[in-house]
């Protein structure tokens, strides 16, 4: 499966600053509880400084070894380690 990770936009800040966000993306055997375990792979963006409005333009290849695989992406702010947001895609629900 290939996924470009295209950009973020209006990213909220409690203070009002900019964010330095990076969005990762982990993938394979997961069980929803969003936690690691044995076949689970994962790619992280470039973290992009100063902005509510990242743009990332980066690709990854996701390997498809089973229809019940899950990927999930997570948008963090890398200064104060702030999570975001995330999305959570069933390689099923992809392909069909």
């Amino acid at each position: 499966m290939f996924f470009k990770i295209v950009e973020a936009r209006g990213l909220l800040s409690k203070d009002k600053k900019s964010r330095d966000a990076y969005c990762l993306i982990e993938y394979g055997n997961m069980d929803g509880k969003e936690k690691k375990k044995e076949g689970v792979d994962s790619f992280s963006t470039e973290t992009i400084n100063g902005t509510n409005d990242p743009i990332w333009n980066q690709h990854v290849t996701i390997p498809t070894n089973n229809l019940t695989d899950k990927v999930f992406l997570y948008v963090w702010d890398r200064r104060k380690d702030d999570f975001l947001g995330c999305v959570k895609l069933g390689m099923g629900d992809l392909i069909n």
